[in-house]
């Protein structure tokens, strides 16, 4: 018995669309209609059946999913806290407001005294829980501060999703918005006004702490001329966004950071760094702006635009922007302004001292004329 000769692959497929096209046999066999079978491979129906395996790389071990950023909650309404009361302190006016704080006029439910709350929105700024615990005990730590010319730490809690910093109310207008009225001080008042600062800023080193935002901002003055350091705990919201989650989006415009720019020591303007010389620096910085009118960094870049960088150094001294003050002042501020802080006046002790030799050679002016 012979076998046919195998179909070539054009009268297979001719076979296969005919009438009398064969059917399927078991085990892939093709039957013809002349009884005799022939071993066909179908591929597109062995494929449909049996797919052939596909050769995969090994998955490497998938990598722990990342929390997904916190959503920031919508821009609180300030306006609703009027006359809420937290810790004994009613909240009566807003003195201030933006996206991340607060700042109220109160008064004690019992008390009847006058204080200042700043209220800080935790949710703008995601922070820790340890920070935020952190923070509360360093302004307790700020409470022991107690000095005539500092504005007194009263309290620090939270309330509900908020930072809640009391702090004793400072009458009178602030060295800024006195120069808006006046645009230089007289001498004298200037120096008194420095005087004071200077002994707050040395009462808070003695338990550890430095300002940090020394600036016409955070001084504010009595109609007596008495002045009052306030807002130790002036940072306490950019430690909060400094620790903010990385995906949240930048906190806004602060309007304290702005104003501190011009008055912050060199090596502090971009970081945390610093002691207690950048205090020195930012108070000189403060009484050449009461002296002359403008900050001294604004002065050096004006000089510098107009002369270039080879202008002689004496230039933006005290006495040379405004030659009515005594050349013992403009040491004295100049002195403070090095930009090096090695070069600078040491302590609190050496700047009052040399306070103290400026006013007392201006009344010893005043009785010869």
């Amino acid at each position: 018995m012979t076998l046919p000769a195998p179909l070539s692959p054009s009268q297979a497929d001719e076979t296969a669309m005919s009438p009398n096209a064969p059917h399927s046999g078991p085990a892939g066999l093709r039957l013809l209609p002349s009884g005799q079978s022939v071993l066909r491979l179908v591929e597109r129906s062995t494929e449909a059946r049996t797919p052939a395996p596909r050769r995969t790389l090994e998955k490497p071990p998938a990598a722990p999913r990342q929390a997904s950023p916190p959503v920031r909650q919508a821009t609180v309404q300030w306006d609703e806290l009027l006359g809420t009361t937290i810790d004994r302190f009613r909240l009566d006016t807003k003195l201030y407001a933006d996206e991340v704080r607060g700042t109220f006029s109160a008064r004690h439910t019992r008390l009847d005294f006058q204080a200042v709350v700043r209220v800080l929105h935790l949710d703008a700024a995601t922070p820790a829980p340890a920070l935020v615990e952190f923070l509360i005990q360093q302004a307790h730590a700020m409470a022991r501060i107690r000095h005539p010319h500092v504005t007194r730490m009263l309290a620090c809690t939270t309330y509900q999703r908020f930072l809640v910093i009391v702090s004793e109310f400072a009458a009178g207008m602030s060295l800024a918005e006195r120069l808006t009225h006046a645009r230089i001080l007289p001498e004298a008042q200037a120096l008194v006004i420095a005087q004071q600062v200077a002994e707050g800023l040395q009462g808070g080193l003695q338990h550890g702490f430095c300002h940090g935002g020394v600036c016409p901002m955070h001084i504010r003055v009595t109609a007596q001329n008495k002045a009052k350091l306030v807002d130790y705990c002036w940072h306490m919201p950019h430690d909060l966004f400094a620790a903010r989650h990385p995906h949240d989006s930048p906190p806004p415009q602060d309007l304290v950071s702005a104003a501190l720019r011009p008055y912050r020591a060199p090596e502090s303007q971009h970081t945390a760094a610093g002691d207690h010389r950048a205090d020195i620096y930012a108070l000189g910085a403060t009484l050449y702006h009461l002296l002359t009118g403008q900050p001294h960094a604004q002065v050096g870049s004006i000089v510098e635009r107009l002369h270039g960088a080879s202008w002689p150094a004496d230039v933006l001294t005290l006495h040379h922007v405004n030659p009515q003050v005594s050349h013992a002042t403009s040491e004295l501020v100049m002195a403070m302004l090095a930009h090096d802080p090695a070069q600078r006046l040491p302590d609190y002790r050496s700047v009052l001292t040399k306070l103290e030799a400026c006013i007392l050679g201006l009344r010893i002016h005043q009785v010869r004329q």
